[in-house]
């Protein structure tokens, strides 16, 4: 689905745009939830692929080789991850780097930046650490239960943990201000599951009622039309971020609207929307994302020590592109394409295809 890779842009986009306006252009704080926005696709798009992906696996070889995606993760994730921790380690040394303590690199190089450690310049490390965190465990449960069964899983655990953040935020268990609510795996995996329960509903088999349920959720996705619910996800996003009377239910909100958003572009392949996403520009954006990802923190959200031109508007901007770009070209797409063959060597890759959903 090349779209998905478009659908995977508008999420960098708005994390660029996000702490451009906040960060550089000094504008009001609340215009940096619009990064977090961009966050909420990428959980979103990573449940539904990871999830398609383990499901074809299943369907195609009659079980899911966890070693395998463990293997794949780690050529996938952490090559570029290093690098960046490396380079941050030597801007530490050289003190051009001063708001990361060196343990944080070691929580951050252990996953735990979303439980431990400070400094702005590998804050955003948390969204990496949730994830690795999810997929520990996610492909053993679906190994264990099986595909055509795991969605009450995935939908239980939606429910458990959207409830447990309304509750605890409800009733300030803990302080909303700390972030405990934003980054912890017990208050977020569900921005995740969500995706996992997408991919889930479409691949299971529904026999004689197959064809009728995929006409009720084309409908469905039809009436997600991005016309209205991409500028309902930035409106939410950017109107009640600072709403005390909204918090418990901001991130479930977002959550639902990137759901449905996802769910258009999957099963409304000829839609202008889903053309847009696959346009070559957009498309090249996205393979660049996880590496821009990376990078753009340390360019366009930290400003101290004083770097001269490279962190000020609009040449931070494109020092954390041309980086990520770099990163992506000498780091990951090398491993990547280890990634490739080594799957090749063990077993045929598991492709998701259109005609699987």
């Amino acid at each position: 689905m090349p779209r998905l890779d478009g659908f995977r842009a508008v999420g960098i986009l708005l994390v660029l745009i996000g702490h451009t306006l906040t960060f550089s252009l000094r504008l009001s704080p609340q215009w940096g939830a619009v990064g977090g926005g961009g966050v909420i696709l990428f959980f979103a798009l990573s449940g539904f692929l990871i999830t398609s992906l383990l499901c074809n696996e299943e369907a195609r070889h009659g079980m899911i080789d966890v070693f395998s995606f463990y293997r794949d993760r780690v050529l996938r994730i952490f090559p570029a991850f290093f690098f960046l921790l490396a380079v941050t380690s030597l801007l530490m040394a050289l003190k051009l780097v001063l708001n990361v303590p060196w343990y944080s690199v070691g929580v951050c190089a252990l996953f735990l930046r979303n439980i431990f450690g400070r400094g702005d310049s590998l804050t955003h490390i948390w969204t990496l650490s949730l994830e690795q965190q999810f997929y520990a465990f996610w492909p053993l449960l679906i190994r264990a239960v099986k595909c055509r069964f795991a969605l009450p899983w995935a939908v239980g655990g939606v429910l458990l943990v959207t409830l447990w953040r309304t509750i605890a935020i409800l009733l300030q268990l803990w302080s909303y201000e700390n972030g405990r609510f934003y980054v912890r795996p017990d208050f977020r995996i569900d921005s995740i599951l969500i995706g996992c329960c997408l991919a889930l509903v479409l691949y299971r088999p529904f026999d004689a009622g197959r064809a009728a349920y995929r006409r009720l959720l084309e409908r469905c996705a039809r009436l997600a039309h991005p016309a209205w619910v991409l500028p309902a996800f930035v409106g939410w996003t950017v109107s009640t971020c600072n709403s005390v009377a909204v918090r418990p239910y901001f991130v479930t909100v977002q959550m639902a609207l990137a759901g449905l958003l996802l769910l258009n572009v999957v099963l409304c392949p000829e839609s202008i929307w889903a053309r847009w996403l696959s346009h070559p520009w957009l498309r090249q954006i996205g393979r660049y994302s996880y590496s821009i990802y990376l990078w753009q923190q340390i360019f366009l959200v930290e400003k101290a020590p004083d770097w001269g031109w490279v962190r000020i508007f609009p040449f931070d901007l494109g020092a954390a592109c041309l980086a990520g770009i770099a990163s992506y070209y000498l780091i990951e797409r090398p491993f990547l394409g280890w990634k490739k063959k080594l799957r090749e060597r063990s077993m045929p890759a598991p492709v998701l295809k259109e005609s699987s959903i």
